[in-house]
C-alpha cells in the first residue's frame, strides 16, 4: 500500500497539515472534558467509550474549547440521559473500525455513509443527516465539463478504511477502466483535502461538507464534482450494542426535531437536509 512520504523540508512547509492532528490530541488530552487520545485504554462502569473523527464536522478546536457537530449533539445525549462518554479522537476509520471490534469502542461517530457493506457487520443509527462524496482536486483554467470517464488511470487518495473507497471501485467497473485508489493509513479526510490544496497530491475523495469547510479556507480547491448520490451519514456499532443503538434513536427523534439541533445543522452544515 502505497503512502505519503514527507521530507522534513516538506513537514515544515506543510505544517498545518500536520499541526490540525497534534495540536487536536493534546488539547483533547489536556481538556477537562472527558476526552483521550489513548485508543487502547476503554473508561470502565456505565461510560460509554465513542471514537470520534477529528474533522471539521466532528470534533475540532474553537478557541480553547472543543466543538463540532457530532460532537455537541452527543454532549447533549449525555446531559439529558445523565451518562459519562469517553472520547477518542481518531482520522482513520479504519482504525477506529479495528477498536470497534476488539471492544475499544462502543460506538463511533463520523461521517459514515451507510452502505450495505458496513450493514453487514455493523449496525446504524438512524440518520443524522445527509451527505456525499465529492471529489477534491485544485481549480483549473480549463473550463471542460467534468465527466467520471475523465478519471480513468487516474490516482485517487481516500483515507484507510472510508466507504468512497468502493464508490469509487464501482464507478471504475461503470466507466470501463481502471481508477487507482490510495487508502492513506495516517491522514483522514481533512488533512487529504488540504494536501490536494498544498499540491502535495492530485486529488482526493471526502464527504462534501467537510470539504466544504476546507475549500473556505484554501479558496484554489474545486469541490464542484460528486462522486456519489447524497447518502444517509449515521453512526456505527456492533449488534452487541443494540441496546444502545436504540436508545440514541429514541432520543434521536426527538431531538432533532428541536430548535437546538436545526440551530447545530445551521452552524456547521452547508445542507440542513
Amino acid at each position: 500500500m502505497k503512502r505519503i512520504k514527507l521530507t522534513k523540508k516538506k513537514i515544515r512547509r506543510y505544517s498545518t497539515v500536520l499541526v490540525i492532528l497534534i495540536v487536536l490530541v493534546f488539547l483533547i488530552k489536556q481538556c477537562t472534558a472527558p476526552l483521550s487520545g489513548n485508543h487502547n485504554r476503554r473508561a470502565g462502569g456505565d461510560t460509554i467509550n465513542v471514537a470520534i473523527e477529528i474533522s471539521p464536522t466532528s470534533i475540532k478546536t474553537d478557541g480553547d474549547t472543543l466543538s463540532g457537530f457530532h460532537y455537541e449533539i452527543l454532549q447533549d445525549f449525555a446531559k439529558e440521559k445523565n451518562i459519562n462518554i469517553q472520547f477518542s479522537g481518531f482520522s482513520n476509520l479504519k482504525t477506529a473500525i479495528e477498536g470497534l471490534n476488539k471492544g475499544r469502542y462502543d460506538l463511533i461517530v463520523s461521517d459514515i455513509p451507510t452502505t450495505a457493506k458496513l450493514k453487514a457487520d455493523y449496525i446504524f443509527t438512524d440518520p443524522i443527516y445527509i451527505d456525499r462524496r465529492v471529489l477534491v482536486k485544485r481549480k483549473s483554467e480549463d473550463t471542460i465539463q467534468f465527466s467520471h470517464i475523465a478519471l480513468a488511470g487516474d490516482t485517487i487518495f481516500v483515507a484507510a478504511g472510508a466507504p468512497a473507497s468502493d464508490r469509487l471501485a464501482n464507478l471504475s467497473r461503470e466507466i470501463g477502466d481502471t481508477i487507482h485508489i490510495i487508502e492513506d493509513p495516517e491522514y483522514g479526510p481533512e488533512q487529504l483535502a488540504i494536501l490536494v490544496a498544498l499540491g502535495e497530491i492530485k486529488q482526493a475523495v471526502v464527504g462534501e461538507e467537510i470539504a466544504r469547510h476546507i475549500a473556505a479556507d484554501y479558496p484554489n480547491l474545486d469541490i464542484s464534482n460528486a462522486v456519489s448520490f447524497n447518502q444517509f451519514q449515521s453512526w456505527m456499532t456492533t449488534p452487541k450494542h443494540q441496546e444502545l443503538c436504540d436508545s440514541i434513536n429514541s432520543w434521536f427523534a426527538k431531538y432533532n426535531k428541536t430548535k437546538r439541533f436545526k440551530n447545530l445543522k445551521s452552524k456547521y452544515l452547508h445542507s440542513t437536509k
